[in-house]
């Protein structure tokens, strides 16, 4: 039995031919209810079963691994006069994204790397629902009350209906969130001037895999790209001061030279520094630059010397001084633990990285903007598969990720919702 189609297509007339949205997508809008029939077009044009082109859902889920996905379905609509729901792009993100561990582990080894390898890890906890949170959302929906449609006693309305809001007790940040490792590798090449230059095929890896599954990740990755355990090549691992992330990295890169992030080290000068001496704004920043002279010139022991001494002037039981006391008890034994990490005059003078700015800005920019993990975050759905994706989208083969999909044929034809 035939049954009626329609088949769109439109082609969005740029004048750059480099630009991807040039070039023609074949768009469908099933319009019957048995959503699992066959149509040979379909096969024939390269259409999945859920009536998308390759390209379209490249498109929506690369722009959902930068914004919200209400937003990609608005910037999608801009330039294609065309979008498919936010539920379609939530869904084609999730599939993808739990084949993309497989595209990460056929990735083929980077040619033309450098000499050094450069690793850094960085963890941040996601916000997730709380069983409240989805017990208010599931069910049938109240019936809403009988007022007025303008947006003042609309909004009282809702409020109504949601109830009063539980209050938080003091100190009380909990967000239910679930812990995400993010990796990044890449190379480093001395150049003519005797100094490292990169990064050279950087790669971004991001997954609420356990941080042990991570790191054998890493080291999985070091070994493809010619950096063995055994070898003579330097690696250098760059971490944010997690003790479990270096006991880890330790033992699976036992010559590896490591650096704690002298950014971390700086922002908790600055808080003890505002804890002795605030109000006092150029009092606070002398004391806090006389810290970090100390630091950039590999005096890091004579730091925590230094810490210990001011603790003792200060009284040990009056109410004036306990904050002083708990902000340098802190960072005394913040430094304490880490100062094999903090030979920053030897790394500056080999040219070494010392602070992990890289992976810090992958970290914000995909989880700190309203990208597809946030928007995710709130719902405990598969969610490694979708972080997955995101993160794998920015290393720069993320493009290739979806035509791999293709060809392997991983990408299943499961029928999901369009506008």
């Amino acid at each position: 039995m035939v049954r009626k189609r329609d088949v769109l297509q439109r082609r969005a007339g740029f004048s750059n031919p480099q630009n991807p949205l040039r070039r023609s997508a074949v768009l469908a809008n099933l319009l019957d209810s048995e959503r699992w029939s066959f149509y040979p077009l379909d096969a024939g044009i390269g259409l999945t079963g859920d009536g998308l082109s390759p390209l379209v859902m490249s498109l929506g889920t690369r722009l959902a691994t930068r914004v919200s996905f209400a937003a990609s379905v608005r910037l999608f609509r801009c330039f294609c006069g065309w979008a498919p729901s936010s539920d379609t792009i939530q869904q084609l993100v999730l599939g993808m994204g739990k084949d993309s561990v497989a595209y990460m582990d056929q990735a083929p080894v980077p040619p033309d790397d450098g000499e050094i390898l450069v690793i850094e890890v960085d963890g941040k906890a996601t916000p997730t629902a709380t069983e409240a949170e989805l017990k208010k959302r599931r069910g049938k929906r109240p019936q809403k009350p009988h007022t007025c449609r303008c947006a003042r006693h609309r909004g009282q309305a809702k409020r109504a209906c949601r109830g009063k809001k539980k209050r938080r007790k003091l100190g009380d940040k909990s967000k239910n969130g679930r812990s995400i490792t993010l990796v990044v590798m890449y190379t480093l090449k001395q150049g003519d001037d005797g100094r490292l230059h990169g990064p050279i095929n950087k790669r971004v890896w991001g997954s609420y895999a356990p941080r042990k599954v991570m790191l054998a990740w890493a080291r999985e990755q070091a070994t493809k790209r010619g950096f063995a355990p055994a070898t003579a090549k330097r690696i250098h691992l760059v971490v944010d001061g997690e003790i479990c992330l270096y006991d880890g990295l330790s033992t699976l890169f036992p010559q590896a030279t490591f650096a704690l992030d002298i950014r971390h080290v700086e922002e908790r000068l600055w808080k003890v520094g505002r804890a002795l001496y605030s109000p006092d704004h150029a009092l606070v920043e002398q004391w806090v630059e006389d810290q970090r002279e100390r630091l950039y010139s590999g005096r890091a022991l004579e730091l925590v010397t230094g810490l210990k001494a001011v603790k003792l002037t200060l009284s040990a039981r009056a109410k004036r001084d306990a904050d002083k006391r708990d902000a340098l008890s802190a960072l005394i034994g913040y430094l304490d633990k880490r100062l094999s990490m903090m030979a920053y005059k030897d790394l500056i003078d080999e040219d070494r990285v010392i602070a992990s700015g890289i992976v810090e800005g992958a970290r914000a920019m995909e989880w700190g903007s309203g990208s597809t993990v946030v928007a995710c975050g709130g719902y405990p759905r598969e969610p490694k598969s979708c972080c997955i994706f995101a993160v794998s989208s920015s290393t720069g083969i993320g493009s290739g990720s979806l035509h791999g999909a293709t060809n392997a044929g991983w990408i299943k034809c499961k029928p999901v919702s369009e506008s």
